[in-house]
């Protein structure tokens, strides 16, 4: 037996806990939106890079690593508000590209040249270069504008 006092207190609970997981959210810049937004581009990076480098012959573990570690610093400086995690959220995203720029360059000098001596392929390296550009550049800029609203 359910009284409209107990639904009443229930909606009312609901709402509290909401209101408390969006705490995250409260005295915030757009540019930790946009933050959220660059590890969400990475993750689904990283997921299309793990299902379709092995087919084109140009997996890195190391790669792997440096984005699914930027991608935690990301989430951990949404939820604790370390300072110091969004930078290093970026230097991770930069090496990452770095790492993937490396990569794609003897392939890309066999497509510029006309030879077939590394093998790879160069459209699905520029992607992925790209998808790392993209997140780095909006990491490394939200570090500069900040994302914390002045009180």
């Amino acid at each position: 037996m359910c009284t409209s006092w107990s639904r009443e207190r229930g909606r009312k609970r609901r709402r509290r806990k909401m209101a408390d997981m969006l705490h995250i959210f409260r005295g915030r810049k757009a540019s930790f939106f946009v933050e959220l937004a660059a590890a969400v581009i990475a993750l689904a990076g990283i997921v299309y890079y793990a299902v379709q480098s092995n087919a084109d012959d140009c997996f890195d573990l190391l790669y792997m690593v440096l984005m699914c570690c930027g991608v935690i610093a990301v989430a951990a400086h949404a939820l604790l508000r370390f300072e110091f995690l969004l930078p290093a959220a970026g230097v991770l995203f930069g090496v990452g590209l770095g790492v993937m720029v490396y990569d794609m360059l003897p392939t890309m000098s066999d497509v510029w040249n006309g030879v077939h001596f590394i093998g790879g392929n160069l459209t699905a390296y520029i992607v992925y270069t790209a998808i790392s550009f993209v997140v780095a550049a909006a990491v490394i800029c939200c570090c500069f504008i900040g994302t914390e609203k002045a009180e």
